[in-house]
């Protein structure tokens, strides 16, 4: 079955010595339409101040998109994978959001949703003024009102600094993808699961986690989680370290198209600062994307981090013409260990073959199946209809194909009919 993505680009972003880099899209994205899922690998050691590392990611006319720090101290590198989203199927909401030297805001939404449970939040951010490096500062939870018109941004305190960035709500249309929504809470305690609905772990996966922390100071030990999924039926969350309250939004995504979803866990023992994973199959990259579970790459520590952020973050990257997946991290005397995730989406449909079909000049119920011109390859199939024999059949090829009508199983009275060389039709808007 076709699904609802246009198009996956992935962006490396090296932000030396500038507050911002931009990098052109080069698949005539929409940036209406797209979101970024992101991952980081701190090339400056020793740094731990949030308005070095925090980087907010966002789009403008061109399309181009843009990540941005305050402060140019430490030396990031990103790794983006855009998601295009087909209009038709999904509806991206896209804003900026300030949250003022203060516990949280609420923002609304320009578009109230049409259902919560078809829906999911992504948010991306910097500390644009102050620089408290305490997390109970700089940790930022969000998640969707259950109202559906609001986005609830929430953190355990000011400390004199602004956060500044972007979020991304995508939403189904249709239903072909819904989402269940989650909080987990570590107080006092290193660990915490929630039950949900249970769903195919081939086609589900956990969009990237916000969390709030009431830690008075930077240790990734107890601030840093990994968040991952217990079993079919229910998502899990730990740390290390047990010296703050650690609050965690999620959703958990489920498709009913032909998405699969891999995942795993790279396991960094000091002094390693890159593993990699062979993909159970090869994944088509210009739909595939990795997506992490936590905010960046955020890894959990084994080892005790004190305060160097540098060796608790990974940027991940699928290699090796879709048969592998990678993560890299700064050189450090610590194990750390990090949750991926490979969504290869199942491509949206964007052109269409219309028609009837007729035996004797009535209707009839019949098998219609489009070709690729050149490789042969099915490229979609659908029935006609039994009230007038109306046919309509999606493809995500442009260019030439050739169509086959069927005869009846029960009734092979004649050969199957075939039309060579035929253009499809754009899907409007698509």
């Amino acid at each position: 079955m076709l699904g609802v993505v246009k198009s996956v680009e992935f962006i490396w972003l090296d932000l030396n010595s500038v507050t911002q880099l931009s990098a052109n899209l080069t698949k005539g994205q929409d940036i209406n339409n797209c979101v970024p899922f992101v991952t980081q690998r701190q090339m400056t050691s020793g740094r731990y101040y949030p308005d070095e590392w925090m980087c907010d990611v966002y789009f403008s006319a061109g399309p181009i998109i843009t990540a941005e720090h305050t402060d140019t101290a430490s030396r990031i590198y990103l790794h983006i994978y855009v998601v295009e989203f087909d209009p038709n199927k999904v509806r991206v909401q896209q804003n900026s959001f300030n949250i003022p030297n203060s516990a949280g805001v609420t923002d609304t939404l320009p578009y109230e949703l049409y259902d919560r449970d078809r829906a999911a939040l992504v948010i991306e951010y910097r500390m644009s003024s102050g620089a408290p490096t305490e997390s109970q500062y700089w940790a930022l939870g969000a998640y969707l009102h259950t109202n559906k018109t609001d986005i609830v941004f929430t953190r355990n305190a000011g400390g004199g600094s602004t956060l500044a960035g972007h979020y991304y709500v995508f939403e189904s249309l249709d239903g072909a993808f819904t989402t269940q929504h989650f909080t987990m809470a570590m107080i006092a305690t290193n660990y915490d699961d929630q039950a949900i609905t249970t769903v195919d772990l081939n086609k589900s996966w956990i969009a990237t986690c916000s969390q709030k922390s009431t830690r008075n100071h930077a240790a990734p030990s107890a601030t840093f989680t990994r968040v991952k999924f217990k079993n079919s039926g229910a998502v899990e969350c730990d740390r290390r370290d047990l010296t703050s309250n650690i609050t965690i939004y999620g959703q958990v995504v489920e498709h009913h198209d032909d998405t699969v979803v891999y995942r795993g866990q790279f396991d960094f023992t000091a002094p390693s600062t890159n593993e990699q994973e062979a993909l159970p199959a090869t994944v088509n990259e210009d739909y595939a994307a990795a997506i992490p579970t936590m905010r960046d790459g955020m890894c959990r520590d084994e080892s005790g981090i004190s305060f160097d952020y540098d060796r608790a973050f990974a940027m991940q990257m699928i290699t090796g013409n879709g048969t592998t997946i990678d993560s890299w991290r700064a050189t450090g005397t610590d194990n750390v260990n990090q949750r991926w995730q490979v969504i290869e989406f199942a491509p949206a449909p964007g052109y269409y073959f219309g028609g009837y079909v007729t035996e004797l000049g009535s209707p009839a119920v019949r098998t219609i199946r489009a070709y690729h011109g050149e490789t042969g390859e099915m490229l979609g199939e659908t029935t006609s209809s039994g009230v007038g024999g109306y046919y309509y059949l999606e493809t995500t090829y442009s260019g030439s194909q050739y169509i086959i009508c069927l005869d009846a199983d029960t009734d092979p009275t004649f050969n199957l009919l075939g039309y060579d060389l035929m253009v499809p039709t754009t899907i409007s808007g698509g």
